[in-house]
């Protein structure tokens, strides 16, 4: 029974998420063979464990209207969070297997307005460009955007991808390259189908691993650094090594620097000196 809701919940996931299904992510899910995995969307169709359905032309099946299911499927901390486990930046988002390089998971929580991220999500599951209207701290910006890698990240979730034909409000050229996308602050979206996908392959930022070391304040009175010693696994060294991506260290030491001390007088100083 287990094993048939979590099928069901995948199944739901995907319908919602890229508005399509197929028998051949069913069969990869469960382990299961073609002939298996279109009889049990037969099942489930029949019997009712899932909404009925129609046949797409060409992307098999697709939820019919008043598709609606529940909160645990909709709700987009879910389907984000288990993007991230999935066992390449851009795939199955119920893969067990954490991506190569791991380190993508950087903070807790992270809500999500639903209407910011379906589409640009869709399109990073899809391996499509999106348009976005973008409201960037320097202003609100438009470009192309190719979503590759999801990280999440002080409390924030963050598309790693390229960026071409930007233009900043003032109608000024964007420079095309990597950039980190922040779905919440997309005013509007739309996917565009003119352009081939550009992944990560070229990105040197992404691909580069390095080590960054981190001690411990000297603001901290002796028995504070004791507790954070053991409390980080440090008290032999003395050294906390963070090794990542280079292109995600940045957040590394912004979450890093945020970490307080904080003293029953109400005062505080930072943990790490970064």
């Amino acid at each position: 029974m287990l094993e048939l809701a979590l099928a069901r919940r995948y199944a739901e996931t995907m319908l919602y998420w890229r508005g399509h299904l197929r028998a051949k992510e069913v069969q990869e899910y469960l382990g299961v063979s073609e002939r298996t995995a279109r009889s049990l969307i037969a099942d489930w169709r029949r019997d009712g464990i899932l909404p009925r359905y129609r046949r797409g032309a060409v992307r098999g099946l697709v939820p019919v209207e008043g598709f609606d299911p529940g909160p645990a499927v909709t709700d987009p901390n879910v389907a984000l969070s288990l993007l991230l486990m999935a066992d390449r930046p851009v795939g199955n988002p119920f893969g067990p297997v954490a991506p190569a390089g791991g380190g993508y998971d950087l903070a807790i929580s992270a809500p999500v307005a639903s209407r910011a991220t379906r589409e640009i999500l869709a399109a990073c599951l899809e391996r499509q460009a999106v348009w976005l209207l973008y409201a960037a701290k320097p202003g609100r910006q438009e470009f192309v955007f190719h979503p590759s890698a999801l990280v999440r990240s002080r409390g924030r979730y963050h598309l790693r991808g390229y960026r071409a034909e930007g233009r900043d409000g003032a109608g000024r050229r964007l420079e095309d390259r990597y950039v980190d996308v922040v779905p919440t602050r997309s005013i509007e979206s739309h996917r565009v189908d003119r352009t081939v996908f550009i992944g990560l392959e070229d990105d040197t930022e992404w691909h580069t691993i390095e080590t960054r070391c981190f001690v411990l304040s000297s603001g901290l009175f002796p028995e504070e650094r004791l507790c954070y010693e053991h409390e980080y696994g440090i008290a032999e060294t003395g050294v906390l090594e963070i090794t990542n991506r280079r292109a995600l260290l940045a957040y590394v030491v912004q979450e890093l620097s945020e970490r307080r001390c904080w003293r029953r007088d109400g005062t505080s100083v930072p943990i790490w000196e970064t």
